[in-house]
């Protein structure tokens, strides 16, 4: 490939690497090598992150990262205090788009925690009552 104005544009080379190269890493690997071997050449010696991790392999999987994070998320909710999860709630259905009205204050509420509309007057249906529960 080659960059010219801040345009990239593929050549009859990188073409035929291209069907040469089936499988995306073989390329990216053949690609990276060639580009050492044209820093080196050009005195111009850059690291790349594949010579950083070249014989690592990753210390957790995409997923099992994943799993991780929605792990703590979900310990994290569990250990909130209750007013500051409700108040999260309600955080919630503003950012979905919602009109809260009313957040029940610490104390007793009567079983209804947050109210929200669909317009910022409450004017039309439908009126959203919520009551906040973690378990």
């Amino acid at each position: 490939m080659i960059k010219e104005k801040g345009i990239w544009t593929l050549t009859d080379e990188g073409i035929s690497a291209f069907h040469t190269y089936k499988k995306p890493e073989n390329f990216y690997r053949r690609a990276q090598k060639l580009y050492r071997e044209w820093r080196k050449a050009t005195k111009k010696p850059v690291k790349t992150v594949d010579e950083d991790i070249e014989d690592e392999s990753p210390a957790i999987t995409y997923e099992e990262a994943e799993e991780q994070a929605w792990g703590e998320i979900e310990n994290y909710l569990k250990e909130m205090p209750p007013y500051d999860f409700q108040n999260l709630v309600g955080a919630l259905l503003e950012a979905m788009g919602y009109h809260v009205s009313w957040i029940a204050p610490p104390g007793k509420d009567g079983g209804i925690d947050i109210v929200a509309w669909n317009d910022p007057l409450g004017t039309k249906p439908p009126r959203i009552k919520v009551q906040v529960k973690r378990e």
